[in-house]
């Protein structure tokens, strides 16, 4: 984005994935993967022979066995799961995929119409190995978008199965809404209706409560949470959504100290004082530390990711002659690309960096960012 090109990307939908893994495809591939003859035989007991029935009202089926399908609710299911469909990675290139147990997003940086064809030709491998591995596309729930900040993009018409995938403007990647221009907008939008509607929730059934405590609970597991789900990848920058989102949390502070007895309502103290009469931090404090301990985590091991690790630049002069950052920021000439997600928590580490030490935990640089 931030060099003007246009990404294609097909996110695709596998119908009913943990229910349609067959049992013997999954048994050989462990056995090509080089599992021991008793750990596949116990795993083998665990997945065969299986005695399920169809019960509707009164009405009950005769017992049978099934022939695919991962238990799911169960520690074993998702990681047999992507010990099934690992395999998929050797035959798509590594710079064109990214694989989360069954959602599946082929991508391609595209120039001309041959670079769609050849995501579509990625498309058609990964619909031959759905076939070959009895895994079914839901087509209708696929959707091709392209990411760009061009006034011409190039537009091509992916296919599955001889039917046109869906295009689309914004897309649901993790939790996290995605727009052509990759502004974040719309889950902006999202997130601050879902909370809206949730704080009304809260208010209307909790209208007889007076301890500010337990309304404090209930905010931050039902509203809160929503409003900092992957904050680190969508943390804003513009004052105005900065100010849109802590919308929601100013209206709960409101609400929750209403029975103080203030002497004049109509001056209550500041905003951020309120807060800590509850106890809490305001939402852009709080992103800030988020960025700033998921950055501590890279650097410290705790969270294990060496693709973002690799983009995080360690300053390490030969003399030092000035006091310089820990992690070199490479320029970007818009605001857009200086707040791309890791050049944006890189700055809010650095911004901190002095209280961090690589064998400190990330709850300790926490503390001490709070101290």
């Amino acid at each position: 984005m931030s060099v003007g090109a246009q990404i294609d990307a097909v996110y695709t939908d596998l119908k009913a994935a943990f229910d349609r893994v067959d049992h013997s495809i999954l048994l050989a591939k462990l056995d090509k993967l080089g599992v021991g003859s008793s750990l596949k035989r116990w795993l083998r007991s665990y997945l065969l022979d299986r005695m399920l029935y169809v019960k509707l009202g009164k009405v009950q089926s005769e017992y049978f066995s099934n022939l695919s399908g991962i238990p799911q609710g169960s520690n074993l299911g998702p990681l047999l799961f992507m010990l099934f469909i690992n395999d998929i990675s050797l035959l798509l290139p590594e710079d064109c995929r990214m694989l989360y147990a069954d959602d599946i997003q082929l991508f391609k940086t595209v120039r001309n119409t041959a670079d769609c064809l050849e995501l579509q030709r990625l498309v058609n491998i990964f619909l031959q190995w759905c076939s070959n591995n009895l895994l079914t596309v839901s087509i209708a729930k696929c959707c091709a978008v392209s990411f760009h900040r061009k006034s011409n993009p190039v537009t091509f018409n992916y296919t599955m199965c001889g039917q046109i995938v869906a295009r689309v403007d914004t897309v649901r990647n993790l939790g996290v809404t995605l727009d052509t221009s990759l502004t974040f907008r719309p889950h902006y939008n999202e997130i601050v209706a879902k909370a809206n509607r949730q704080l009304g929730f809260i208010c209307k059934i909790t209208e007889e409560f007076r301890d500010p405590i337990c309304l404090r609970s209930l905010y931050c597991a039902l509203v809160r949470s929503i409003l900092e789900s992957n904050s680190v990848v969508w943390c804003p920058f513009n004052a105005n959504w900065i100010a849109k989102i802590e919308t929601e949390q100013r209206r709960f502070v409101r609400y929750v100290l209403r029975f103080l007895p203030w002497r004049n309502e109509y001056q209550l103290p500041e905003y951020a004082d309120r807060c800590q009469l509850l106890g809490i931090q305001t939402l852009e404090r709080r992103r800030f530390e988020a960025q700033a301990v998921f950055v501590g985590k890279i650097l410290s091991g705790e969270i294990d990711a060496p693709n973002i690790l690799q983009q995080l630049n360690l300053y390490a002069p030969e003399r030092s002659l000035r006091p310089r950052n820990l992690l070199f920021l490479p320029q970007r000439n818009v605001a857009y690309g200086q707040h791309d997600p890791i050049r944006f928590m890189s700055a809010s580490f650095n911004a901190v960096a002095t209280l961090f030490e690589f064998h400190i935990t990330a709850t300790a640089f926490r503390q001490r960012l709070r101290g």
